[in-house]
């Protein structure tokens, strides 16, 4: 009789257990620029439902499975089937560290296996082996308790045996404590494979993640600052080792503020051959849900549009990513999944015509082929991911890709080192003192270079050739001569990153050996070996002198009529104007002390005065330092945009001067 009894209730809990399903609980945490995550909106994308779980709430997915749960008197344990073994797995929430009991016992009291561990934390994952049948589960441990009960109808087990697999711990410690008390619940139905993807906000910030859940979990959100000089701050998500801009690029403006040319004419887009931007069918509206649309030669303007420590993506990095998500043929499918696109941006043509919106959206790259450029579609009735080239005048899309700090770059011991910045302080550069013949190409002149760190072949640099002064003579035979680089000149503001804090440039300053040496012929030779073997935007080469080397420079200038350079900054010396009608369209910035006896400022007001007389192209720029003499001093202001202050003459010699502001963006206003 007793028997028959045994038999009714375990029907019944068989039974019972029909209304009940698997759960799997999600909760979130926040890393990176914060610890506070707002509300999640949770989109279920195979079964098109979302759902929004509200701040310090837990996600609470339903799923059936063979193994059930009954009765579980807390929370924050839960039984689920394996998807890689199926055999049952033991969730639970170890609110504390320390010593922790689980126990199994069968409907009758029996204790078929027990273990002792010492947990850290978190949620702590068990494999139970046990045989076919109803079970009931024990876990104890520092200020926890918990008991669940379970139906196992796997395969039969000879030795019941329960092993630790894993410890998820949360985010961060701050955020641990603060889930000390039950969180509220939100439940949404979940088939297990289903693809879901979560959006979290925390004040600026925005992330997303996608996940296919099989068991309860912790989701990072790890929010990083991703904002245009609009102050338009876009949601990123990061798919394999890269981190993207989940939402296409709406700035008006460069990084150093300087407007975009917005043009709606469609017969003054299809003349472009320069920058420009316009919103999809010239209607303001569209610009929250598409974005706007760029020309490539916004998109790839070295003055950026990207957002601090981002930047537009090489047609290398689009394929890294198309690799990651299985090659083109499913990319653009997988891609979906990301979150990285919702809405289509459309493109306008070269005639100045938009296409249509519904098909899908073209992303730029800074990547030139021939005379036009990549670009990456995704059709949003495909699975594809397609690389095409196109013209450069056409309107596209933006999305940029996050700057890479890698910690394994060295510097050569061997070189001068210098500790460089890429938009973030603690990116690795390298001011490099190459003698002659340390590059084997033809090097005519031992030289200081710097590229920035994140230089590419596939990108056009603005190059500035620097002409040293009287005291930086050598032979660029050893590096011993060439260190006067590091003390001296711009480089010396490289050398202890006090110059340009975007590091857009790349910086040249061959070493000559005499006066007779710094030739015009011998400036132009560098140059053309700067073009032959650094990619350098040929349309950007600025030149700059300090002291003596104002004689090289206007030497070259009137020799070659302006030559190369785009504009140039003479510091601190007096450039001849002999021939001053031969270079009257380069955009000229004289700065010097006001108290230098050795140029004196009389000398730099003659050279105004001489080319004005031609009339210029454009009127040239004078700033006077007040107090300050030939010394590095005058270095130290002009190359440095952090050393600026308001001691600076107004007028001198009857010439209204100008006061100090940032050089690089100065000279970045210029082209050929």
């Amino acid at each position: 009789m007793k028997t028959n009894y045994f038999f009714v209730f375990s029907l019944l809990l068989v039974v019972s257990l029909h209304c009940f399903a698997l759960d799997y609980r999600i909760s979130f945490f926040g890393i990176g620029e914060s610890f506070t995550v707002g509300d999640v909106i949770v989109q279920n994308i195979t079964q098109g439902t979302t759902v929004t779980v509200p701040s310090g709430n837990v996600l609470n997915l339903t799923v059936t499975t063979a193994i059930e749960q009954v009765n579980a008197n807390d929370d924050f344990i839960r039984i689920y089937q394996s998807s890689t073994d199926g055999k049952p797995t033991l969730s639970f929430f170890a609110r504390q560290a320390g010593l922790t009991r689980i126990n199994t016992f069968s409907l009758d009291g029996r204790k078929l296996v027990g273990i002792n561990e010492n947990l850290q934390a978190g949620i702590n994952l068990f494999q139970l082996s046990l045989p076919t049948g109803s079970f009931v589960i024990q876990v104890s441990g520092n200020g926890y308790s918990y008991t669940t009960k379970m139906i196992n109808q796997g395969t039969m087990i000879i030795k019941p045996a329960i092993n630790y697999i894993d410890t998820e711990k949360p985010a961060s410690s701050s955020s641990q404590k603060s889930k000390s008390s039950v969180p509220g619940i939100t439940t949404m139905a979940y088939t297990t494979g289903d693809q879901l993807l979560y959006k979290a906000v925390s004040g600026n910030y925005s992330s997303l993640v996608s996940d296919k859940p099989d068991r309860s979990k912790f989701i990072n959100f790890n929010f990083m600052a991703c904002a245009d000089v609009d102050d338009n701050n876009y949601t990123t998500v990061i798919i394999g080792t890269q981190t993207w801009m989940a939402e296409n690029l709406r700035t008006t403006k460069y990084r150093n503020g300087i407007s975009i040319p917005i043009v709606t004419n469609n017969i003054a887009w299809g003349n472009l051959i320069t920058d420009a931007c316009c919103n999809y069918n010239n209607d303001e509206t569209n610009i929250l849900k598409t974005g706007k649309l760029y020309n490539w030669y916004a998109a790839s303007d070295v003055r950026d549009i990207a957002p601090m420590n981002w930047h537009i993506p090489t047609d290398d990095e689009w394929t890294t990513l198309t690799t990651y998500l299985g090659g083109i043929e499913v990319a653009g499918r997988k891609l979906k999944e990301t979150g990285f696109s919702e809405l289509p941006g459309g493109s306008r043509n070269v005639d100045g015509s938009f296409d249509d919106l519904s098909p899908g959206s073209n992303w730029w790259s800074c990547t030139e082929y021939n005379n036009a450029a990549w670009y990456r579609n995704m059709n949003y009735n495909s699975s594809t991911f397609t690389r095409s080239n196109d013209n450069k005048g056409k309107g596209f899309s933006v999305r940029c890709v996050k700057d890479i700090y890698n910690e394994n770059v060295k510097a050569d011991p061997n070189l001068v080192k210098y500790v460089c910045t890429n938009n973030i302080a603690t990116k690795p550069g390298l001011l490099k003192m190459l003698t002659i013949g340390t590059t084997g190409a033809a090097q005519i002149r031992g030289y200081a270079e710097y590229v920035p760190s994140n230089y590419s072949s596939e990108k056009k640099w603005p190059c500035i050739i620097n002409l040293h002064g009287d005291g930086e003579f050598g032979d660029g035979k050893t590096e011993a001569t060439l260190n006067a680089f590091t003390k001296s000149c711009i480089t010396g503001m490289i050398y202890v990153d006090k110059w340009d804090k975007e590091h857009r440039f790349v910086v040249l300053s061959p070493q000559f050996s005499s006066y007779e040496d710094r030739s015009a012929v011998n400036v132009k030779a560098f140059i053309q070996y700067a073009k032959a073997n650094y990619n350098i935007d040929v349309n950007r080469i600025y030149m700059t002198a300090v002291s003596g080397g104002g004689v090289a420079l206007g030497n070259y200038l009137d020799t070659y009529s302006g030559g190369e350079a785009a504009a140039i900054v003479p510091v601190s010396c007096y450039v001849p104007p002999t021939s001053s009608a031969k270079w009257k369209s380069v955009p000229v910035w004289f700065m010097c002390g006001a108290a230098d006896n050795t140029v004196n400022p009389s000398n730099i007001i003659n050279n105004y005065n001489a080319i004005m007389a031609v009339p210029p192209f454009i009127v040239p720029k004078i700033t006077l330092y007040i107090g300050v003499g030939h010394d590095t001093n005058s270095v130290n202001k002009s190359y440095s945009p952090e050393n600026m202050d308001n001691k600076f003459e107004t007028t001198y010699g009857g010439v209204s001067l100008a006061p100090y502001s940032n050089v690089y963006d100065w000279l970045l206003q210029y082209h050929k």
